[in-house]
């Protein structure tokens, strides 16, 4: 098991600063498409266009508009049927 309150506190310090950390999370898959997305904890992180720039074969992170909210994607093999965001 890992401590809690330290991972807490060492990723809140990593997201204050204004160079990127290292990763600290592994892209998931998105489904059965093939796709891969971030995971929920670089979801929120400042750092994620930075940080995931060599994304998508260098083009950097894609993110797509659903429902519930906008899902960047790491790879992307099957393009979403919602529509892109192209200024984030």
């Amino acid at each position: 098991m890992i401590n809690a309150k330290e991972r807490i506190d060492y990723l809140k310090g990593a997201m204050d600063k204004t160079n990127p950390p290292d990763r600290c999370y592994d892209d998931v898959p998105d489904g059965a498409s093939g796709n891969r997305k971030l995971a929920f904890g670089c979801f929120y992180c400042e750092h994620k266009r930075t940080c995931w720039s060599d994304a998508n074969e260098g083009k950097g992170l894609r993110v797509f508009n659903y429902a519930n909210g906008n899902r960047y994607l790491t790879k992307v093999k099957k393009a979403p049927n919602v529509e892109e965001v192209t200024t984030w």
